[in-house]
């Protein structure tokens, strides 16, 4: 199934990134062994295979369940049962032209959307690494006041020859670890280097901490399960326009042909299936190249994924819950209500009422969906109205 990303979400991403009481942070914590799986770890550590699989697109999934350590500031923390999430994609650049941007903290402002600071707090050599804090200021201004922000966190930088580790250092979500690796590919395009890039992370998101954060996560605990794919494509999409920008206008497509079909070999269908086993049952996402609708006014930009999951049930229940509106209200929490009309040509106009609750306030919005069975196993939908113009 393909959708657009979701405003809201976004904005809860930013929201994870960053309001609290700073403290700066004198020396670096004690971070030894950063008990981080590589992103190559399902894949035997052979980035082609990974590279294959992802072709032009990003791939995100999960590895296996894992213990790991975290150092604080109030000394080490433990957890025995952690998934990492990995996002990895490949970038027109050399080996040693990623780890130069990113190594250098300074040039996140302008390659992370709402960044805009880079204060260097701490920097040292130690074991052949260079171990660096870094203070970031992020401003998210949104039409609420009350959920707009201009807030600082702490991270530290751990830089090697192929990786750059960062640990949480100050930050509403308290604890994470998270890596970035780059690895060259053997092929060329055009005769331009390619550059398998990676980050793999993690971030406690049962332990928030300021007003804001812990207020929308305990109102909206479904966003835990979608954060930390947001976080990587979010990251990731930054690095990808920086060495690969799109063009001012792709190819302009019609509404009946704009979602990207997204086809696997029997190969990629195998490794694939073999990413949610070893998993445990997490999807494997794939964040396809932007392209452009046609619209009465202007083409507009669109970004869809694709999802693979494995599920429970039957086909047939499976394919019922998610193509019958009637289903939604019971599926989604937040709708409050669904007026259903049949349409001459078989498809139904479905006006959906939402109420987004923050626990402080409720914001409402309305959906309106043009749903249709094309066959047994295919049905399609589009925005038809309603406060999300673009939806497919």
């Amino acid at each position: 199934m393909s959708t657009t990303y979701a405003p809201f979400f976004c904005y809860v991403l930013l929201l994870s990134l960053g309001t609290f009481s700073l403290s700066v942070q004198a020396q670096p914590l004690n971070w030894v062994d950063p008990q981080i799986p590589s992103a190559l770890a399902p894949f035997d550590g052979q980035a082609n295979r990974l590279a294959s699989l992802a072709e032009q697109n990003m791939i995100i999934y999960q590895h296996p369940r894992q213990a790991t350590t975290t150092p604080t500031q109030r000394g080490i923390r433990r957890y025995q049962n952690v998934s990492f999430n990995s996002s990895a994609l490949v970038v027109s650049a050399t080996p040693a032209e990623v780890r130069q941007l990113l190594s250098d903290y300074s040039r996140y402002v302008g390659l992370f959307p709402t960044l805009t600071e880079a204060k260097p707090l701490y920097s040292s050599l130690n074991n052949q690494a260079q171990i660096s804090q870094v203070q970031y200021r992020i401003q998210v201004p949104v039409p609420i006041p009350l959920l707009s922000f201009d807030e600082k966190i702490v991270l530290q930088h751990q830089l090697s020859e192929h990786a750059l580790s960062t640990l949480i250092v100050d930050s509403p979500i308290q604890y994470g670890l998270g890596q970035f690796e780059w690895f060259a590919l053997p092929n060329s395009k055009n005769g331009t280097p390619q550059t398998l890039v990676t980050l793999t992370q993690w971030g406690d998101l049962n332990a928030p901490k300021g007003f804001i954060v812990t207020t929308l996560l305990r109102a909206l605990p479904e966003v835990k399960l979608g954060i930390p794919n947001g976080v990587g494509a979010f990251v990731m999409e930054s690095i990808r326009l920086r060495y690969d920008p799109d063009p001012s206008l792709g190819s302009v497509y019609p509404p009946q042909q704009i979602v990207p079909q997204h086809t696997l070999s029997t190969a990629q269908t195998q490794q694939v299936k073999q990413l949610i086993q070893r998993s445990g049952g997490q999807s494997v996402v794939f964040a396809h190249r932007p392209v452009w609708l046609r619209t009465p006014k202007r083409p507009e930009k669109l970004f869809f994924s694709t999802s693979y999951a494995q599920i429970h049930a039957t086909p047939q229940q499976v394919f019922d819950t998610l193509t019958e509106p009637s289903r939604y209200q019971h599926l989604f929490r937040q709708i409050k209500k669904i007026e259903l009309t049949p349409q001459p040509d078989g498809a139904t106009e479905a006006k959906i009422r939402v109420g987004l609750g923050l626990g402080v306030i409720t914001i409402p919005y309305h959906i309106q969906l043009r749903t249709q069975q094309l066959n047994p196993t295919t049905a399609v939908y589009q925005a038809n109205g309603g406060d999300i113009e673009f939806m497919h």
